[in-house]
């Protein structure tokens, strides 16, 4: 150590308690080491981090492979309803996903003789990444698309039961309304 360091050291009771007692610096040094992994870790992978946080649709790369992920999911929890046999689906979505954005609002009345003029003016809410200085706007929540109607082909679709069944258990799965889902009987 250069005497600048020795000076500090010297000054300072608890720096030399920490350096004297090696059980307490190994701890310490242990804790400062795990905290610095934690700090890294938290930024190494922001990709893995939003695919975590949003499910499935950040898992897969485009917009097709998401109908096709629901698709294949749907077919497989209406393959197992009693009487159904092989099965067929295609949603129809609504929309693409849609992010939402914070903004900063400002709100401002003026007016003159009765009359009120309201004045809204907003910004986007930019944060920037501290690695390599590129910015974008916080997201506060991503909405995932609203599936529109489903269509099923399966073994069982000229049975009443089995067609009431699928189209109940499709509605409740996308929040839609029975008339919003046709099954019909599969060719052999």
């Amino acid at each position: 150590m250069n005497k600048k360091t020795e000076e500090i050291i010297g000054n300072n009771s608890i720096i030399q308690k920490i350096l004297k007692d090696k059980k307490l610096f190994l701890i310490i040094s242990l804790g400062v080491i795990g905290m610095a992994a934690l700090l890294i870790s938290e930024f190494s992978d922001p990709a893995k981090k939003q695919a975590e946080e949003t499910g499935i649709m950040a898992e897969s790369d485009s917009f097709a492979d998401y109908e096709d992920k629901i698709n294949k999911k749907l077919a497989d929890i209406l393959g197992a309803v009693d009487g159904a046999g092989r099965v067929k689906v295609m949603i129809t979505i609504e929309c693409m996903e849609e992010h939402i954005y914070a903004k900063d609002e400002k709100n401002s009345a003026s007016g003159k003789d009765g009359e009120k003029d309201i004045k809204s003016d907003f910004q986007f809410v930019i944060i920037q990444d501290g690695k390599d200085k590129t910015q974008s706007g916080l997201q506060l929540k991503m909405l995932m698309p609203v599936v529109k109607g489903v269509a099923v082909v399966c073994d069982g679709g000229d049975i009443p039961v089995v067609r009431q069944n699928i189209a109940e258990m499709a509605s409740a799965l996308f929040g839609i309304g029975v008339s919003k889902v046709y099954v019909s009987k599969m060719q052999k």
